[in-house]
């Protein structure tokens, strides 16, 4: 799993996903999501089920398997300590979550 995180241009966004994509097996979960949240601004990714949303939050949180990049700006607290806590946050209920696909 790639879970390396990269710091962006201070000035620019807060968090930026760049050609997010997950698999899940043969089952492509996303492809190609893109999408950036600049200071101040809140983000709500919405859709039907198995649109991708929790696939999506996994991803950048660094739960499951990702390909692309996910880059966060500079803030007071470091990035790390930002992923770090967000893995604790997401684990606090999720982490018994698994993902298969019956067919």
């Amino acid at each position: 799993m790639d879970a390396t995180v990269t710091t962006a241009a201070p000035g620019t966004t807060a968090l930026r996903v760049e050609k997010l994509g997950v698999r899940y097996g043969a089952l492509v979960a996303l492809d190609g999501m893109e999408w950036e949240v600049r200071p101040g601004e809140l983000l709500g990714i919405i859709g039907p089920n198995g649109a991708g949303k929790s696939s999506c939050y996994d991803a950048v949180t660094a739960m499951v398997t990702r390909q692309g990049k996910v880059l966060l700006a500079e803030p007071a607290t470091s990035p790390t300590y930002l992923l770090t806590s967000w893995r604790s946050w997401a684990s606090n209920g999720r982490s018994s979550k698994t993902h298969s696909s019956t067919t």
